[in-house]
């Protein structure tokens, strides 16, 4: 771990912790938690790839994404407009930026319950020299369910599912399949428990992944700023080419502004 990482690590962990709410932090943290709420965001997360399951140590992904929300229209419903990017630093010690993915989340309608959602993805290829597989144009779609009501209390129920197809038939082929289910539990002033594996099964290669992790953040206001931080262990239990990561750890910052 590098000193801007621990200087990360520290802001994420200690800052909430010393910061009283200035509105309902249980409301904000509600919403930080829904992926269809209506809210303007900017996402850091760092993920600190802490070894490997071949042996190998300290990789790093720094993420960046934002998060821009539309209101309905006469001819398009409500949606969110969502640009991810990452840099990587692999276990050899190279570096580059990754694909940038464009994800174009649609709501059709809202329930009492919550709300379903689904969309167009395109990924957009950087050429990166030390990764063939992030020189590659791909398309897929996407499908979720959000629960989100007081009827369950303190909980949360979300899933998102993503498939991804770069419709060639070489040995980089992406052609991948992401299972996201997500369960939050809600403590009380904005803190919060939450799990969110991303299972990555790869139809091509036949190259799956299954993790667990456990996040522990917390949503609160700094003046008019609205903030979401969250620190989340991670372990893989299942890694088919023995080549992915073992132990990591995130941690992030995520700015709120409703729209």
């Amino acid at each position: 771990m590098n000193n801007i990482q621990f200087k990360l690590l520290l802001l994420a962990i200690g800052l909430p912790f010393f910061l009283n709410a200035q509105e309902s932090n249980e409301q904000l943290a509600r919403k930080a938690a829904d992926p269809t709420a209506l809210i303007w965001q900017l996402q850091i997360e760092d993920y600190w790839k802490i070894k490997s399951n071949d042996g190998q140590k300290n990789a790093n992904n720094l993420r960046l994404r934002a998060v821009i929300p539309f209101n309905k229209t006469k001819y398009y419903p409500e949606h969110l407009l969502r640009i991810t990017t990452n840099w990587q630093i692999q276990y050899s010690g190279q570096q580059n930026l990754s694909n940038t993915e464009i994800f174009d989340l649609l709501i059709p309608k809202r329930y009492n319950w919550g709300a379903y959602s689904l969309g167009p993805i395109i990924q957009l290829p950087t050429h990166a020299p030390y990764d063939e597989t992030q020189s590659i144009l791909a398309f897929g779609i996407a499908v979720g369910i959000s629960i989100n009501t007081p009827k369950i209390e303190k909980w949360q129920l979300d899933i998102l599912i993503r498939y991804l197809d770069s419709f060639t038939n070489d040995a980089n082929r992406i052609s991948s399949l992401k299972i996201q289910p997500s369960l939050t539990y809600h403590i009380n002033n904005g803190y919060y428990l939450e799990t969110e594996p991303e299972i990555s099964l790869d139809l091509y290669k036949q190259d799956n992944y299954i993790p667990i992790n456990i996040r522990f953040g917390r949503a609160f206001s700094l003046r008019s700023l609205k903030i979401n931080a969250y620190i989340e262990p991670e372990y893989s239990l299942v890694d088919s080419n023995n080549k992915n990561t073992q132990w990591g750890l995130r941690f992030g910052w995520r700015f709120i502004l409703d729209k």
